[in-house]
Protein backbone atom coordinates (compact mmCIF):
# COMPACT_ATOMS: atom_id res chain seq x y z
CA UNK A 1 0.00 0.00 0.00
CA UNK A 2 1.03 3.31 -0.82
CA UNK A 3 1.88 5.90 2.37
CA UNK A 4 -0.38 8.03 1.07
CA UNK A 5 -3.60 5.35 1.17
CA UNK A 6 -1.62 4.42 4.55
CA UNK A 7 -2.05 7.84 5.91
CA UNK A 8 -5.99 8.22 4.79
CA UNK A 9 -6.84 5.07 7.35
CA UNK A 10 -4.96 6.87 10.02
CA UNK A 11 -6.55 8.79 12.50
CA UNK A 12 -6.81 12.86 11.38
CA UNK A 13 -4.30 15.05 12.48
CA UNK A 14 -1.70 12.05 12.49
CA UNK A 15 1.70 12.82 12.14
CA UNK A 16 3.46 10.88 9.12
CA UNK A 17 6.71 10.43 11.10
CA UNK A 18 4.87 8.25 13.95
CA UNK A 19 3.00 6.92 11.00
CA UNK A 20 6.03 5.42 10.16
CA UNK A 21 7.28 4.90 13.04
CA UNK A 22 4.35 2.55 13.67
CA UNK A 23 4.30 0.63 10.48
CA UNK A 24 8.26 -0.75 10.31
CA UNK A 25 6.94 -2.69 13.15
CA UNK A 26 4.40 -4.64 11.12
CA UNK A 27 5.26 -3.64 7.42
CA UNK A 28 8.04 -4.28 5.10
CA UNK A 29 8.92 -0.95 2.77
CA UNK A 30 9.44 -2.63 -0.72
CA UNK A 31 9.64 -0.02 -3.80
CA UNK A 32 8.50 2.69 -1.31
CA UNK A 33 5.47 0.74 -0.73
CA UNK A 34 4.12 -0.84 2.90
CA UNK A 35 3.44 -4.75 2.31
CA UNK A 36 1.93 -6.18 5.92
CA UNK A 37 3.85 -8.99 7.84
CA UNK A 38 2.27 -11.80 8.25
CA UNK A 39 4.57 -14.76 10.25
CA UNK A 40 2.34 -17.94 9.38
CA UNK A 41 3.04 -21.29 11.56
CA UNK A 42 6.56 -22.67 11.20
CA UNK A 43 7.54 -20.39 8.69
CA UNK A 44 7.51 -22.78 6.14
CA UNK A 45 5.46 -23.17 2.06
CA UNK A 46 3.95 -19.86 0.71
CA UNK A 47 5.61 -17.21 3.51
CA UNK A 48 8.56 -18.24 2.85
CA UNK A 49 8.46 -17.96 -0.58
CA UNK A 50 7.08 -14.65 -0.40
CA UNK A 51 10.18 -13.12 1.64
CA UNK A 52 12.18 -14.33 -0.92
CA UNK A 53 10.04 -12.50 -3.95
CA UNK A 54 9.57 -9.47 -1.49
CA UNK A 55 13.39 -9.47 -1.05
CA UNK A 56 14.30 -9.32 -4.64
CA UNK A 57 11.44 -6.89 -5.03
CA UNK A 58 12.73 -4.81 -2.80
CA UNK A 59 16.50 -4.78 -4.49
CA UNK A 60 15.43 -4.34 -8.01
CA UNK A 61 16.21 -0.63 -9.20
CA UNK A 62 13.76 1.82 -8.22
CA UNK A 63 11.31 2.33 -11.08
CA UNK A 64 12.18 -0.88 -12.68
CA UNK A 65 8.99 -2.70 -12.28
CA UNK A 66 6.71 0.33 -12.79
CA UNK A 67 3.15 -0.33 -14.05
CA UNK A 68 3.18 -3.81 -12.76
CA UNK A 69 0.00 -5.18 -13.53
CA UNK A 70 -2.44 -5.76 -10.16
CA UNK A 71 -3.77 -8.69 -9.36
CA UNK A 72 -4.43 -11.92 -6.75
CA UNK A 73 -0.88 -12.45 -6.87
CA UNK A 74 0.29 -16.14 -6.54
CA UNK A 75 -1.36 -16.93 -3.64
CA UNK A 76 1.42 -15.07 -1.30
CA UNK A 77 -0.47 -12.10 0.42
CA UNK A 78 -1.06 -10.10 -3.57
CA UNK A 79 2.33 -8.37 -3.15
CA UNK A 80 3.33 -9.52 -6.73
CA UNK A 81 1.95 -10.46 -10.46
CA UNK A 82 2.97 -12.78 -12.94
CA UNK A 83 3.83 -11.66 -16.36
CA UNK A 84 5.73 -13.05 -19.42
CA UNK A 85 8.48 -11.29 -18.14
CA UNK A 86 8.14 -12.21 -14.55
CA UNK A 87 7.36 -11.42 -11.17
CA UNK A 88 6.41 -7.97 -11.11
CA UNK A 89 4.80 -5.70 -7.65
CA UNK A 90 1.34 -4.90 -7.50
CA UNK A 91 1.90 -1.26 -6.84
CA UNK A 92 3.78 1.24 -9.20
CA UNK A 93 7.06 2.10 -7.14
CA UNK A 94 6.08 4.73 -4.69
CA UNK A 95 8.63 7.69 -5.84
CA UNK A 96 7.06 10.30 -4.01
CA UNK A 97 7.42 8.29 -0.68
CA UNK A 98 11.55 7.23 -1.52
CA UNK A 99 12.01 10.92 -2.53
CA UNK A 100 10.65 12.51 0.45
CA UNK A 101 12.44 10.20 3.03
CA UNK A 102 15.67 8.74 1.11
CA UNK A 103 17.42 8.03 4.63
CA UNK A 104 14.49 4.98 5.87
CA UNK A 105 14.57 3.71 2.38
CA UNK A 106 18.24 3.45 2.27
CA UNK A 107 18.59 1.93 5.74
CA UNK A 108 15.71 -0.29 4.73
CA UNK A 109 17.37 -1.34 1.07
CA UNK A 110 20.44 -2.23 3.39
CA UNK A 111 18.28 -4.07 5.33
CA UNK A 112 17.21 -6.27 2.80
CA UNK A 113 20.51 -6.88 0.81
CA UNK A 114 22.13 -8.05 4.53
CA UNK A 115 19.81 -10.52 4.74
CA UNK A 116 18.98 -11.68 1.32
CA UNK A 117 21.92 -14.59 2.10
CA UNK A 118 19.39 -16.52 4.65
CA UNK A 119 16.37 -15.80 2.98
CA UNK A 120 17.35 -17.85 -0.46
CA UNK A 121 19.03 -20.71 1.53
CA UNK A 122 16.29 -20.87 4.00
CA UNK A 123 13.44 -20.70 1.03
CA UNK A 124 15.05 -22.86 -1.73
CA UNK A 125 18.57 -24.91 -0.78
CA UNK A 126 18.40 -25.82 3.04
CA UNK A 127 21.47 -27.94 2.21
CA UNK A 128 23.46 -25.08 1.54
CA UNK A 129 22.56 -23.29 5.31
CA UNK A 130 25.31 -24.62 7.52
CA UNK A 131 27.83 -22.49 4.04
CA UNK A 132 26.32 -19.68 5.74
CA UNK A 133 27.42 -17.76 8.56
CA UNK A 134 24.85 -17.35 11.80
CA UNK A 135 22.54 -14.38 10.78
CA UNK A 136 23.78 -10.77 13.16
CA UNK A 137 22.16 -8.75 14.81
CA UNK A 138 20.04 -6.99 13.28
CA UNK A 139 21.74 -2.85 13.69
CA UNK A 140 18.58 -1.35 14.68
CA UNK A 141 18.36 -3.51 17.75
CA UNK A 142 20.59 -2.84 20.65
CA UNK A 143 22.15 -4.72 22.57
CA UNK A 144 20.59 -3.95 25.72
CA UNK A 145 17.38 -4.86 24.26
CA UNK A 146 19.13 -8.34 22.29
CA UNK A 147 20.32 -9.22 25.60
CA UNK A 148 17.07 -9.11 27.15
CA UNK A 149 14.92 -11.24 24.63
CA UNK A 150 17.94 -13.77 24.77
CA UNK A 151 17.31 -13.46 28.90
CA UNK A 152 13.57 -14.22 27.67
CA UNK A 153 13.44 -17.08 25.28
CA UNK A 154 17.11 -18.98 25.62
CA UNK A 155 16.29 -20.67 29.04
CA UNK A 156 12.94 -22.68 27.23
CA UNK A 157 15.52 -23.74 24.43
CA UNK A 158 17.75 -25.21 26.44
CA UNK A 159 15.57 -26.46 28.88
CA UNK A 160 12.96 -28.40 26.11
CA UNK A 161 15.67 -28.72 23.56
CA UNK A 162 13.61 -27.76 20.48
CA UNK A 163 11.20 -24.28 20.53
CA UNK A 164 8.75 -23.60 18.09
CA UNK A 165 9.36 -19.97 16.35
CA UNK A 166 6.11 -19.40 16.69
CA UNK A 167 6.06 -19.83 20.63
CA UNK A 168 9.43 -17.27 20.51
CA UNK A 169 6.82 -15.06 19.07
CA UNK A 170 4.48 -15.08 21.24
CA UNK A 171 7.01 -14.96 24.16
CA UNK A 172 7.98 -11.86 23.02
CA UNK A 173 4.45 -10.29 21.79
CA UNK A 174 3.13 -11.32 25.26
CA UNK A 175 6.50 -9.79 27.32
CA UNK A 176 4.66 -6.90 28.46
CA UNK A 177 8.23 -4.86 27.36
CA UNK A 178 7.37 -2.85 24.40
CA UNK A 179 11.11 -3.22 22.95
CA UNK A 180 10.63 -6.77 22.98
CA UNK A 181 7.16 -6.81 21.39
CA UNK A 182 8.46 -4.91 18.55
CA UNK A 183 10.31 -7.97 17.65
CA UNK A 184 7.82 -10.69 17.23
CA UNK A 185 7.21 -9.50 13.78
CA UNK A 186 10.96 -9.40 12.50
CA UNK A 187 12.07 -12.29 9.57
CA UNK A 188 12.97 -15.07 11.11
CA UNK A 189 16.79 -14.51 10.74
CA UNK A 190 16.69 -11.47 11.98
CA UNK A 191 15.10 -12.90 15.01
CA UNK A 192 18.12 -15.86 15.24
CA UNK A 193 20.18 -12.66 14.61
CA UNK A 194 19.33 -11.57 18.32
CA UNK A 195 18.98 -14.42 19.94
CA UNK A 196 22.46 -14.65 19.09
CA UNK A 197 24.94 -17.33 17.20
CA UNK A 198 24.78 -20.53 19.59
CA UNK A 199 21.05 -20.18 18.07
CA UNK A 200 19.73 -21.51 14.84
CA UNK A 201 16.11 -23.20 13.24
CA UNK A 202 15.21 -26.13 10.96
CA UNK A 203 12.20 -25.16 9.03
CA UNK A 204 11.06 -22.98 12.16
CA UNK A 205 11.98 -25.38 15.08
CA UNK A 206 14.40 -23.47 16.84
CA UNK A 207 17.54 -24.97 18.70
CA UNK A 208 21.12 -24.23 20.18
CA UNK A 209 24.35 -25.19 18.26
CA UNK A 210 26.46 -26.28 20.95
CA UNK A 211 25.93 -27.19 24.50
CA UNK A 212 29.70 -26.49 25.46
CA UNK A 213 30.49 -30.26 26.29
CA UNK A 214 32.80 -31.08 23.41
CA UNK A 215 32.08 -34.71 23.53
CA UNK A 216 28.28 -34.42 22.71
CA UNK A 217 28.85 -31.37 20.32
CA UNK A 218 30.16 -32.84 17.32
CA UNK A 219 27.53 -35.24 16.74
CA UNK A 220 24.80 -32.68 17.39
CA UNK A 221 26.52 -30.50 14.59
CA UNK A 222 26.50 -33.16 12.50
CA UNK A 223 22.70 -34.63 13.81
CA UNK A 224 21.10 -30.98 12.92
CA UNK A 225 22.85 -30.35 9.80
CA UNK A 226 21.16 -34.08 8.90
CA UNK A 227 17.67 -32.78 10.39
CA UNK A 228 17.87 -29.78 8.12
CA UNK A 229 18.51 -31.80 4.69
CA UNK A 230 16.68 -34.43 4.98
CA UNK A 231 13.36 -32.39 6.39
CA UNK A 232 13.67 -32.89 10.12
CA UNK A 233 13.70 -36.55 10.11
CA UNK A 234 16.42 -39.05 9.82
CA UNK A 235 16.53 -42.79 9.96
CA UNK A 236 18.58 -44.92 12.47
CA UNK A 237 20.77 -46.62 10.55
CA UNK A 238 21.86 -43.17 8.08
CA UNK A 239 22.11 -41.19 11.14
CA UNK A 240 24.73 -44.15 12.58
CA UNK A 241 26.48 -44.86 9.46
CA UNK A 242 26.49 -41.08 8.10
CA UNK A 243 28.18 -39.91 11.35
CA UNK A 244 30.65 -42.68 11.56
CA UNK A 245 32.02 -41.02 8.30
CA UNK A 246 31.53 -37.36 9.04
CA UNK A 247 33.06 -37.66 12.36
CA UNK A 248 35.54 -40.55 11.91
CA UNK A 249 33.61 -42.80 14.90
CA UNK A 250 30.24 -43.55 15.38
CA UNK A 251 29.04 -41.64 18.51
CA UNK A 252 28.81 -43.86 21.79
CA UNK A 253 25.58 -44.54 23.23
CA UNK A 254 25.36 -41.74 25.84
CA UNK A 255 26.66 -39.16 23.50
CA UNK A 256 23.72 -40.67 20.71
CA UNK A 257 20.68 -41.01 23.86
CA UNK A 258 21.62 -37.24 24.91
CA UNK A 259 21.43 -35.94 21.34
CA UNK A 260 18.34 -37.46 20.13
CA UNK A 261 16.53 -37.25 23.41
CA UNK A 262 17.02 -33.27 23.14
CA UNK A 263 15.94 -32.82 19.92
CA UNK A 264 14.13 -35.51 18.73
CA UNK A 265 11.36 -37.81 19.47
CA UNK A 266 11.61 -41.83 17.95
CA UNK A 267 8.88 -42.75 15.48
CA UNK A 268 9.59 -46.44 14.74
CA UNK A 269 12.96 -46.82 12.56
CA UNK A 270 13.09 -42.94 12.24
CA UNK A 271 13.86 -39.61 14.55
CA UNK A 272 11.58 -37.02 13.97
CA UNK A 273 12.52 -33.50 15.32
CA UNK A 274 10.42 -32.45 18.31
CA UNK A 275 7.29 -30.12 16.89
CA UNK A 276 7.38 -31.73 13.41
CA UNK A 277 4.53 -31.75 11.71
CA UNK A 278 2.77 -29.29 14.27
CA UNK A 279 4.97 -26.48 13.82
CA UNK A 280 2.70 -23.86 14.19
Amino acid sequence: MRFQRVMHFAPAGSDPEEVIAALRGVAHLVQGCWVACSPPPGELGLERLRREVLSELAVQRVGGSRGGAKGAGAGAGGTETNTNEGWSFVEQTDTDFIDKYPNLVRSELERWVMLSPWLEVDAFTPSAVEKVQPAPQPPFVSNGVAAAAQTLVLPNIAKDGVVKLSTIRQQLERSGNLELQQLCLLRECEILGILGRNVCAVDGLVCLRRTGDETIDPFRGFLIGLLRKRGRAVRRTELMEGAAAALGAAPTNAVYTKCLSDLCVSRGSTWVMKGNGNSG
